[in-house]
């Protein structure tokens, strides 16, 4: 199919790997546009940090307030939120944060 833009997405370790891939697709014809990772894990790490400013893919990370597993994971370059109202007893990893 010819597509004009191709946006990769996942949550927790596929947030990582979405990540990953549209960072590591650069060199190839098949170049992702846009990256959304959803609390990805992931510790600290200088070279994905800079992999992700250099990328060709607009790399967006989506963070909850409070969740461990992602607080790591690109801790200058994420957007942050607070968890869903009525649902602020449950996981701050959980998907539901992110819901509308």
């Amino acid at each position: 199919h010819d597509c004009d833009r191709i946006t990769a997405t996942g949550h927790s370790l596929g947030g990582t790997v979405a990540v990953h891939l549209g960072t590591a697709m650069n060199d190839v014809d098949l170049r992702l546009a846009a990256v959304h990772a959803f609390n990805p894990g992931g510790l600290p790490d200088l070279s994905r940090s800079l992999a992700c400013l250099t990328s060709a893919a607009e790399v967006h990370v989506h963070h909850i307030d409070g969740d461990l597993v992602s607080s790591g994971f690109l801790p200058f370059q994420r957007q942050r939120y607070a968890r869903a109202v009525g649902s602020e007893a449950l996981s701050s990893h959980r998907m539901v944060h992110f819901l509308p």
